[in-house]
């Protein structure tokens, strides 16, 4: 079966457990065990429904989009009009940093597309321009449900998407310059190994070298280097499952500024070289944050089609996904296994931007 055919396939199955409220079923989060709102999955479920009645001109995808999109520009969304309600964990921020909202704009930019719905165009819009932009940093702010700023987002993917997502607000002419300014700044910096995995802890802002001698710094590094070689193989691992989605946030982010340096340049080829090494496929089987996280056989083609490389190859990350986590019962790509299978079954909407229609071999 194609690719597209087998995405329909399953957004007819799950279209079913959509809330009269328009909400999708909410997950927790991943590996992570956050019990979540519906906003996430409903965002990814919107973006799909969008999707499909823009391909086939079929009533029933229209109604379910606009359903989904109703919830998320509905007070239960947005309870105290301000950023999205994501996350119910009281020991993380409700915002889910710049990532959760990042998710929740991202499918209303799709309806406002598909729908013509100029009220899910404002609301990204609006939520999008309440975070402050520090134009030294190139980075943005949390800002909670409430409307409070918060610290900065310290997770480079975070940024990233956040960016990513800001270039297709196609009508919102700051926020494409401070996506290009990000691009410029912070995202042509990011940290990678030496075999082009991105590192999940990459910097967004650099050091400052302190060059005052400090005696207890040879204990501090002592100290470091000790458990240095235990954290190292648990980054690294986690790199690897995030990589995928890493690449997918350039490859969004050249949609929009294709003539950028960063997209030739030296380090991006490496970043999508280790795509096609085998040492990376075997760590991908042992990160939790991969194929059932993270899916790359539906990141990687698009990646792939946009950055530059093999057909072959993306079909290979098709096959292997399916390999690992196809789900008989349900009909879903990405969700046996899964450590929260209704986030991973939403996560299929990722699928819907790539163009070649590839073979799900089952």
């Amino acid at each position: 079966m194609n690719l597209y055919a087998k995405i329909e396939e399953f957004a007819e199955y799950f279209r079913a457990f959509q809330n009269q409220d328009g909400s999708m079923p909410p997950g927790h989060n991943g590996p992570y065990c956050d019990p979540e709102t519906p906003v996430r999955n409903t965002a990814h479920w919107l973006f799909t429904f969008s999707n499909l009645y823009e391909r086939t001109g079929e009533k029933k995808w229209a109604k379910a989009a606009n359903k989904a999109a109703d919830y998320l520009c509905s007070k239960e969304a947005r309870p105290m009009g301000a950023t999205f309600w994501v996350r119910k964990n009281p020991h993380k921020d409700f915002c889910n940093g710049l990532i959760g909202q990042a998710w929740a704009i991202e499918g209303l930019i799709k309806a406002a597309e598909v729908l013509e719905r100029e009220d899910c165009y404002k609301t990204a819009e609006e939520v999008f321009m309440l975070h402050p932009f520090d134009q030294e940093k190139s980075i943005w702010q949390r800002v909670n449900v409430d409307g409070s700023y918060a610290s900065y987002d310290s997770t480079f993917n975070h940024q990233l998407w956040f960016a990513a997502i800001a270039s297709q607000l196609s009508q919102t002419k700051i926020a494409k310059e401070r996506s290009l300014q990000f691009l410029d700044n912070v995202g042509t910096g990011v940290g990678i190994y030496k075999d082009g995995v991105v590192i999940h802890n990459s910097l967004i802002i650099p050091n400052k070298t302190n060059r005052i001698f400090n005696p207890y710094s040879i204990l501090k590094k002592t100290y470091k280097k000790y458990h240095h070689n235990n954290k190292k193989k648990k980054l690294y691992l986690k790199s690897v499952g995030y990589h995928a989605f890493n690449i997918y946030a350039f490859a969004l982010l050249k949609t929009q500024f294709s003539d950028h340096v960063f997209f030739s340049s030296v380090k991006l080829k490496k970043m999508l070289s280790v795509l096609d090494s085998e040492t990376f496929i075997k760590y991908m089987d042992k990160s939790p944050y991969g194929y059932w996280y993270n899916p790359p056989g539906i990141e990687i083609p698009f990646s792939l089609e946009v950055l530059g490389g093999s057909y072959d190859l993306a079909q290979r990350w098709i096959d292997l996904q399916a390999s690992k986590t196809f789900n008989n019962e349900t009909g879903s790509l990405i969700s046996k296994g899964s450590p929260d299978p209704t986030t991973s079954d939403a996560r299929i909407y990722e699928a819907l931007r790539i163009k070649n229609n590839y073979t799900v071999n089952i």
